[in-house]
């Protein structure tokens, strides 16, 4: 029985010496701090950097340029047609928020070598880098500004960029990164939710602009301008037909998107790249 409890005794000294151990280092673990990352302490100025490309510099690349495969061939293929189809879109839709300072030729080149530098350099090739609506946002509204202060737009625009890039190179140095995991999923979807709202403000109607799709029931809406003189042209069945386009695009969109659990077509591999295309 001495024996016994003094074993107990024991194990009970040792949970309680080695709990504020673990209590310790439960930020640091996997997952400990949340959302899959580490939680580590700071590097020290600079040693971030140095780790960061230890940990990364020439690992994830190597193996596919290495090891060509069908797999690979068509990972690229996804990736460039995942790549250049929003480039293309985003293009067109800068050349009309910027009077065409900024269009299609020029997102297709920032595309391609901010893709290959960060592809070569940042440690992760499948990121797919390009435009996005809060950015599109942002270049409309910062060429109203540059009209306003009668400013060049482009010249703005470029030292807004260098601003951008000494304050990520400030945060790199300090080694900010590691405060990722204190973000919740709320930023991730507030994000999220600007993005979808400033899409579907755009495609239902503006109240800020005459773009959308029911500015064009109005009958001196610029869209009709090119038809006026055709006496057969019916501004309300150009409206209502703009509006089925609208409805029918909107629900194909979300059929395809439940094609991967549906039966069609012979293997899964084809539903998946369906519902990814339709995303």
């Amino acid at each position: 029985k001495m024996k016994d409890t003094t074993t107990t005794n024991d194990r009970l000294k040792g949970t309680e010496k080695t709990a504020p151990v673990e209590s310790e280092s439960f930020g640091n673990e996997e997952g400990g701090a949340g959302h899959g990352h580490k939680m580590r302490h700071g590097l020290g100025w600079g040693k971030g950097i140095v780790s960061d490309v230890k940990r990364t510099i020439l690992t994830h690349w190597k193996e596919e340029m290495t090891n060509l495969n069908s797999k690979v061939i068509a990972t690229s293929f996804f990736l460039y047609f995942a790549c250049i189809a929003p480039a293309v879109t985003f293009g067109a839709i800068y050349g009309k928020a910027t009077n065409n300072y900024i269009g299609t030729i020029e997102m297709i080149l920032a595309t391609a070598w901010c893709g290959i530098v960060y592809a070569l350099i940042g440690g992760q090739p499948m990121m797919i880098n390009g435009g996005t609506g809060p950015v599109l946002a942002f270049s409309e509204i910062l060429y109203k500004v540059s009209k306003s202060m009668d400013v060049p737009f482009l010249t703005l625009n470029a030292w807004i960029g260098i601003w951008v890039a000494i304050y990520m190179f400030i945060g790199a140095v300090m080694d900010l990164n590691r405060v990722i995991v204190l973000c919740t999923r709320f930023t991730d979807e507030i994000f999220s939710f600007l993005i979808s709202l400033i899409f579907i403000i755009n495609a239902i109607g503006s109240p800020f602009s005459d773009v959308g799709v029911i500015h064009y029931f109005d009958m001196n809406h610029k869209a009709h301008d090119a038809y006026e003189d055709q006496p057969l042209y019916s501004h309300w069945a150009s409206a209502l037909l703009s509006l089925i386009v609208f409805i029918g695009t909107t629900q194909v969109a979300f059929l395809l998107r439940k094609f991967k659990f549906s039966p069609f077509l012979p293997g899964q591999a084809w539903r998946n790249t369906m519902t990814d295309f339709a995303v």
